[in-house]
């Protein structure tokens, strides 16, 4: 699908349409990051992701509707909200303030710094061999939801040595 325009921030998607350019020109592809200012690892965003810009909700309004490309299919609701904290992924992988294990296998939570009213972005990624990582979703947090990650969690060290 051509995109004709792209938001300058995520702070400006309004519609499903500006997530998706957003994501496809800002994100897609590998990104070389370092962590803590000095270890170099690689994260990849698969093209067909969905769940950066996407939740769960049911129903979903029609124009909100987004349905994943290739096999899985998968459906899923556009969410401003969430397309908005696009911008704090990479900062979040690079310099995490907590990691946790995910519930995939091998996957680890990275949790950003909070910003306005104690939210903060929650990145999980997945191993994809060496130094090299794929980003399955992002998705925002309050404090308390923070919190019983905390208490919950089991800590992991980030980059994984």
């Amino acid at each position: 699908m051509p995109f004709l325009s792209c938001p300058i921030a995520a702070r400006f998607i309004d519609t499903c349409e500006d997530a998706r350019a957003y994501y496809a020109f800002r994100l897609v592809g590998e990104h070389t990051i370092y962590v803590r200012g000095d270890e170099p690892l690689v994260v990849q965003f698969n093209p067909e992701e969905t769940h950066l810009f996407t939740d769960e909700r049911n129903p979903c309004p029609p124009g909100d509707v987004v349905r994943r490309a290739g096999r899985s299919g998968e459906v899923r609701c556009f969410e401003r909200t969430r397309a908005r904290l696009m911008d704090r992924i990479l900062p979040t992988i690079a310099a995490p303030v907590a990691a946790f294990r995910a519930l995939i296998p091998g996957g680890v939570q990275l949790y950003g710094p909070p910003e306005a009213g104690a939210r903060r972005v929650c990145v999980v990624v997945a191993p994809a061999g060496g130094a090299r990582w794929f980003v399955r979703t992002a998705y925002p947090v309050n404090a308390d939801g923070f919190a019983r990650a905390r208490r919950a969690g089991s800590t992991v060290p980030w980059p994984p040595k």
